[in-house]
């Protein structure tokens, strides 16, 4: 593929990576990377009160949310824009409160929340700065963001040390796009940025196990295209994994 306009194309004929059979079975209901180790090492170092009002936008399954609410008391609610995934989240776990929206509208009054999570979403959103707005307006102040989700290694390490690009996923494949900027911008101070990146590793031998090969876990998510192509999309500018935690002023 040679044009941005094919590689375009190429991603919308993609299967959903969280709908590949290989990929929950790699991760479980989690859906992510390490399962509930980041939002802990969150939570060991920045703690919430009991009964703290907690937001997961696209929280899937609703893992992450009853994971919270079970062990740590915080009153958590799950939003996802799939009325699919919400479906399946109700029926894992009734007691968690579910709403459908969208992270660049948030149906939730300002200084609401005391935190807001974002595991592995913002990468795949384009307006990234009305998402970072919407999470300022709903959270009190001195609430918290947490992110986790995937970046460029090699473009951070071009930039340097202080340089914090967030990968975003495009037709043009791996596009870095100053999320620390935008971040401060919006009102956010950043007391914790973390790179996890050897949990991607650890997914890669879970896909291996299941799958026989990555190469065979490719060919799983392209939909008869060419499996170099689309590997190339996904896994151009050596991705890394990070957390991220950003506090409203």
């Amino acid at each position: 593929m040679k044009t941005s306009e094919a590689r375009s194309e190429c991603l919308s004929r993609i299967a959903p990576l969280h709908e590949a059979e290989s990929i929950r079975k790699s991760l479980g209901t989690a859906l992510r990377p390490g399962g509930f180790a980041l939002i802990e090492r969150v939570l060991s170092l920045h703690s919430f009160p009991a009964g703290a009002v907690l937001l997961d936008v696209g929280c899937g399954f609703g893992a992450t949310a009853a994971h919270l609410q079970r062990n740590r008391n915080h009153m958590t609610i799950g939003m996802d824009i799939s009325a699919k995934m919400l479906i399946e989240a109700g029926s894992l776990h009734s007691k968690i409160p579910l709403v459908r929206g969208c992270a660049r509208h948030l149906p939730f009054r300002r200084g609401s929340c005391d935190g807001v999570i974002c595991e592995c979403v913002l990468s795949l959103i384009a307006e990234k700065q009305q998402v970072l707005r919407e999470f300022h307006r709903v959270l009190r102040p001195g609430g918290l963001l947490i992110i986790s989700d995937i970046y460029s290694r090699e473009e951070t390490e071009n930039r340097g040390k202080n340089g914090l690009p967030v990968a975003c996923h495009s037709g043009d494949a791996f596009v870095t796009s100053p999320v620390e900027s935008l971040l401060k911008e919006t009102g956010f101070e950043i007391p914790l940025f973390e790179d996890h990146s050897y949990l991607l590793r650890e997914l890669a031998a879970r896909l291996i196990f299941e799958c026989g090969s990555l190469d065979a876990f490719w060919s799983e998510v392209s939909d008869g295209l060419n499996c170099r192509d689309v590997k190339s999309i996904f896994c151009g500018g050596r991705p890394g994994y990070y957390l991220l935690v950003a506090r409203k002023d």
